[in-house]
């Protein structure tokens, strides 16, 4: 059994929810949200643009893949560049969604 550490009522392991006091253990209040670089308003500007970055560079790829298909470099144009796009895309994903994350904290 554990303890609520609002109340000190007994509760289940997999408990969320206090069932003496109502406590939500996943619940944060304002003045209790995470603080630190990592959720500043500097990192705010480096996901953006890490995210624009991400985006030129997965449009260069695109166009590095084209250039080669017509240069005839196969292994470029078929396997190198869209792996290399693909991963691009991904790192534009990610950085997408930690931004939004951390604008509805």
């Amino acid at each position: 059994m554990a303890k609520c550490t609002k109340c000190g009522g007994e509760m289940g392991k997999l408990e969320r929810v206090c069932p003496h006091c109502g406590y939500d253990w996943l619940w944060t209040p304002k003045d209790e949200e995470p603080k630190g670089l990592v959720y500043s308003t500097l990192a705010d500007v480096a996901l953006l643009i890490g995210q624009v970055v991400a985006a030129l560079a997965c449009v260069m790829g695109l166009i590095g893949c084209v250039v080669s298909l017509l240069s005839g470099k196969w292994l470029d144009a078929l396997i190198r560049g869209p792996i290399a796009v693909l991963l691009l895309f991904a790192m534009f994903v990610v950085f997408g969604r930690a931004l939004d994350r951390n604008n509805h904290r």
